[in-house]
């Protein structure tokens, strides 16, 4: 008899681990996906925001060329 009543409180504690996992797992489901899709709107807005360097000079052939000026007074 021993035995079946530690079955049975393994089955009702598992039972309520489940429950708590299912919780988890449908919140993680519901907010998850909610959550990558706003950061991706947000990235996505700040990218169209943000200037384009290789547009700050349309002459240069080269855009690491405009760079060299500004890398070199860094290491300076």
């Amino acid at each position: 008899m021993s035995i079946l009543v530690l079955l049975e409180g393994c089955s009702l504690e598992c039972s309520s681990l489940f429950s708590v996992c299912y919780f988890l797992l449908l919140f993680l489901i519901a907010i998850v996906p909610q959550v990558i899709f706003t950061a991706s709107i947000q990235i996505l807005i700040l990218v169209k925001q943000s200037p384009n360097p290789h547009l700050s000079n349309p002459n240069s052939p080269n855009p690491l060329q405009d760079m060299m000026p500004k890398l070199s007074c860094i290491s300076c």
